[in-house]
């Protein structure tokens, strides 16, 4: 983890699902940090907690970003 750190990436692999940090997913979908915690609170998109780290799972914002198309 710590290359990663050192790389600038925070993309984490746990087996076949890989996690996306609020700041990824909140630029993958074009909106801000804030409308995360919005759309958490509205179950709309929920993260993953690991420690203190807020991650979403890869596949559930990309499959998100196509049923809101």
């Amino acid at each position: 983890m710590n290359r990663q750190k050192a790389i600038g990436q925070t993309t984490f692999n746990n087996s076949d699902e890989k996690y996306l940090s609020r700041s990824e997913t909140a630029k993958l979908l074009h909106v801000t940090e804030v409308t995360l915690n919005n759309w958490e609170k509205k179950n709309i998109l929920v993260p993953s907690r690991i420690g203190r780290r807020v991650l979403y799972k890869e596949a559930e914002v990309l499959d998100r970003l196509d049923h809101a198309a």
